[in-house]
């Protein structure tokens, strides 16, 4: 069975223990504890990223920051030196990158989630939406588009409270956004947890801008495989060697298990699930994670920290089971 037994994994290994970029007092992002590990795109020999640091200024003030790097291997980053600036954002709960592509004309488009927090503290709840923005160099700065890319479902649906992690894959002839949702509390059946249903959905476009959902999850957690615990959340898709490949955390968030698909839409666990825990990176917790295909196959980047401290990046290698 899936998961049957957790242990240091055959499919990953760290290229380096030393981080690539780091948040907290000597890190790369201006004293900011945590960084995301942020999606990758290569145009004419150099890698480009744009990531998420946030945590709380010296100063006082919690903040989530944008920062772009570059690297000519993939594997040294140069950060940029401040954050970049992002027009039409005004705070908020979380800010993530979740895909980074580069366009025919040589512009550049991103597309993230925000949770903007709604009420009183005790009270409170998110308001969660998918962006898309726009720029000329990955460096900035980026525009948010007037309204959101894509919003939760109605009443009794799915996403009917949250949608976030877009993965958004081009495949030469439409667009392809696999992204994260999950119910209400009103229609999460009793369950403990807003994130105890959270599943992969998948909605297609013509031109990246305006989407069309399916009306049903594509991939959801399976109670019958324990570490799972029913749920799924912190997707990511990568398109490769005519597959698709999902990378997904359960609803504790850490562990990741891997599923691939023709098509999107039917997917299959790997039965070496989970291929990924914390016994595999350098420090206890796993935050977020990016693939990249490349050359010598895929890269995995891992944001790995303590779990009330501080995170960095570190390169990892992922075979595909």
């Amino acid at each position: 069975m899936p998961g049957s037994a957790i242990g240091p994994s055959e499919f990953v290994s760290l290229v380096s223990d030393t981080a690539i970029y780091s948040g907290g007092g000597d890190g790369d992002v201006g004293g900011l504890s945590k960084v995301d590990a942020g999606p990758i795109a290569e145009v004419d020999g150099t890698f480009y990223t744009l990531f998420v640091a946030s945590g709380d200024r010296s100063g006082g003030g919690s903040e989530n920051a944008l920062y772009s790097a570059t690297s000519l291997d993939g594997s040294s980053w140069t950060v940029s030196d401040s954050p970049t600036v992002l027009s039409g954002f005004e705070g908020g709960a979380e800010l993530m990158v979740r895909s980074l592509i580069p366009l025919d004309d040589g512009s550049w488009v991103a597309y993230l989630h925000l949770a903007v927090a709604v009420g009183e503290y005790g009270n409170y709840r998110y308001d969660w939406s998918i962006q898309r923005a726009v720029a000329e160099d990955p460096a900035g700065p980026w525009t948010l588009d007037d309204e959101a890319n894509l919003l939760p479902g109605g009443a009794g649906s799915w996403d009917s409270n949250g949608v976030l992690n877009p993965s958004v894959v081009f495949t030469g002839d439409r667009w392809m956004m696999f992204y994260t949702g999950f119910p209400s509390k009103e229609d999460r059946d009793g369950t403990a947890s807003n994130f105890t249903s959270s599943a992969l959905g998948l909605a297609t476009s013509d031109d990246g801008i305006s989407w069309t959902k399916l009306g049903d999850p594509v991939f959801t957690g399976d109670a019958s495989v324990g570490w799972e615990e029913g749920s799924i959340s912190r997707t990511e898709v990568l398109f490769v060697d005519d597959q698709f490949v999902l990378l997904y955390a359960a609803r504790a968030g850490g562990t990741r298990g891997v599923a691939t698909s023709p098509n999107g839409v039917v997917w299959a666990r790997s039965e070496a699930n989970p291929i990924l825990t914390t016994l595999d990176t350098p420090r206890p917790t796993i935050y977020s994670t990016s693939m990249y295909q490349g050359d010598a196959g895929i890269r995995l980047y891992v944001s790995s920290g303590g779990e009330y401290t501080t995170s960095a990046v570190y390169e990892m290698s992922l075979q595909v089971p």
